[in-house]
């Protein structure tokens, strides 16, 4: 069942990201090893059990034994296949990112109507890759299997888009962009399934709830983060989020949040905690 070759295959870590960003060849070998397990499975119950009963109970508990120790090694090497994978989908969202983000897509100039009604070239790439990796995991994954890899895989790119806004400086038609990117990436759980879209959709709910700080007047700012979901979170965490402003000196914003400006540079509080 577990072939030298396949064996040498996983052991040097030949799969994956190690050979391609992401190869839907790895999940069709985890099928073929999952119907192979099922079949030992089938054949152990009605030929082996009976088989070992008639000789003696320890002969039974032998074969049972070394049929855990084979279904274990299995496992074992199917987990590490979809780890590579899931690393390699990391991966290649931040070549994507890299190859596509552009800081002047989020301060475009207030006349440019376009932008309004439009995603980046980012967000395009990274929801149609994303897309084909979850076609890929539904197909070869068993259904209760791959609902648990795509949410793996929205949860690192979630990590991925706040990593991406701290890099980033925001202007009024520059936060519509970002929403109408994160509104895009939320119509794309619709192809990960029902069970996925009712879970993950609480990411994007809260990057929605969170472009507001970057897009309301600053005296409404303090009513937006207690507001939904980020009524739940220390208002100091925010701090970092609303200096992405591109008028954060201008309106001098940080004046209304003295209990957030004082206690980020005296104890040093980051994102980290919001996640």
């Amino acid at each position: 069942c577990i072939t030298p070759v396949f064996l040498f295959i996983v052991e040097n870590e030949d799969v994956g990201c190690f050979s391609k960003p992401f190869d839907s060849r790895n999940f069709e070998l985890i099928q073929k090893l999952n119907r192979i397990l099922g079949l030992v499975q089938l054949y152990f119950e009605e030929q082996i059990i009976p088989a070992t009963s008639l000789v003696s109970p320890s002969c039974c508990r032998k074969m049972y034994e070394l049929k855990n120790n084979f279904f274990e090694a299995c496992l074992r090497y199917i987990n590490k296949l979809l780890k590579l994978e899931i690393n390699a989908i990391s991966v290649q969202l931040g070549n994507i990112a890299q190859k596509f983000v552009k800081k002047s897509d989020y301060k475009p100039k207030p006349d440019d109507l376009s932008a309004l009604n439009s995603s980046t070239h980012f967000c395009n790439a990274a929801k149609d890759f994303l897309k084909t990796c979850a076609k890929v995991i539904q197909q070869y994954l068993p259904s209760h299997n791959a609902s648990k890899v795509l949410n793996r895989v929205i949860k690192i790119f979630f990590e991925q888009l706040i990593e991406l806004m701290k890099k980033i400086t925001f202007n009024d038609v520059g936060a519509l962009v970002f929403l109408n990117d994160i509104n895009a990436y939320s119509e794309m759980l619709v192809d990960f399934g029902p069970e996925c879209q009712a879970e993950l959709s609480a990411y994007f709910n809260f990057l929605r709830e969170l472009s507001n700080v970057l897009m309301v007047k600053p005296e409404n700012l303090r009513s937006v983060l207690q507001e939904g979901s980020l009524n739940l979170i220390d208002i100091r965490l925010f701090y970092p989020f609303i200096a992405l402003r591109s008028d954060f000196k201008i309106s001098k914003i940080d004046s209304l949040f003295p209990e957030m400006s004082n206690a980020t540079s005296t104890s040093g509080i980051n994102t980290n905690g919001l996640f």
